[in-house]
């Protein structure tokens, strides 16, 4: 991966992990100030976990792709199944409500739902010879 795909990674990662609490306090606030009760945050924590955990997959990918050795390999595999404990255990420290296993649970079906959809749009793409 050359340093630019690396930077591009990093700044998604901040990103998934900002913009889903500041997008609920603008929203709470909002619409606190026109007499609607608040929004559940947990929606916004499972949406972020989720794209969280497939960008990580998506650099365990490009790992896996690139010509690497078999450390490269064993570290993409590690990445791809710690990516959504790392995930967890980070929110819970970064979000304004508790994580429990059942948003764990409902995070990673997304990420699982999520994965097939982007393997097979890479399994119908005309390979290029």
């Amino acid at each position: 991966m050359d340093k630019k795909r690396i930077i591009s990674y990093i700044v998604a990662i901040i990103i998934i992990l900002t913009f889903p609490i500041v997008t609920f306090y603008v929203l709470s606030l909002y619409l606190i100030s026109i007499g609607i009760p608040a929004l559940d945050p947990i929606f916004y924590v499972i949406s972020a976990m989720t794209g969280f955990s497939t960008i990580c997959f998506r650099i365990a990918m490009e790992i896996w792709q690139s010509k690497t050795s078999r450390l490269g390999k064993i570290i993409s595999i590690f990445i791809m199944f710690a990516s959504p404990l790392i995930g967890y255990y980070s929110f819970s420290f970064v979000t304004p409500v508790p994580i429990t296993i059942e948003h764990f649970a409902r995070a990673m079906f997304g990420y699982i739902f999520g994965i097939s959809i982007g393997a097979g749009y890479e399994l119908m793409k005309p390979k290029k010879s």
